[in-house]
């Protein structure tokens, strides 16, 4: 059986000391980590114990870097700003966003999956619509894997 650690609340610090602590024993299996997004881009955290860990974590707006129509939109988008698009620029989102609104504008369905967002709008009862779409993504051996939705 798979052995998984869910850990919502820890420090970047503390993934870290017990990610060692466990690894120490050696007669333990591996283990498969679920942690939140932000552990993995914060400073603290040992981004090298990322080559040797099973990680998995949601995310509502996760660029995959493989993928052509990424390749496509940083070179298109840095030969028309001369800089790297980002998600703290909110580059991936506008272009989704955008997409998303002109498609239903001329009521054409997009062949092109977004790159940032996993669509799933919802009405609200104020009349606008949520976007409550989640991307549940594994990370093992520095690559990125969604697992759902796909």
């Amino acid at each position: 059986k798979p052995n998984v650690v869910i850990a919502g609340t820890l420090s970047p610090s503390n993934y870290t000391q017990a990610i060692k602590e466990l690894k120490r024993h050696a007669k333990l299996p591996d283990f498969s980590w679920i942690i939140p997004e932000s552990i993995i881009t914060d400073d603290d955290f040992d981004i090298q114990m990322l080559k040797t860990m099973n990680i998995y974590f949601f995310s509502n707006n996760f660029v995959n870097p493989d993928t052509q129509e990424n390749e496509s939109f940083i070179y298109q988008y840095y030969e028309k700003f001369n800089a790297l698009p980002s998600l703290g620029s909110f580059a991936y989102q506008g272009y989704d966003i955008t997409r998303i609104f002109i498609n239903r504008l001329y009521k054409h369905p997009s062949e092109t999956p977004p790159l940032s967002y996993s669509f799933k709008l919802i009405k609200r009862e104020d009349g606008g619509q949520e976007n409550v779409g989640v991307r549940f993504v594994q990370m093992k051996n520095l690559r990125y894997n969604i697992i759902m939705p796909e």
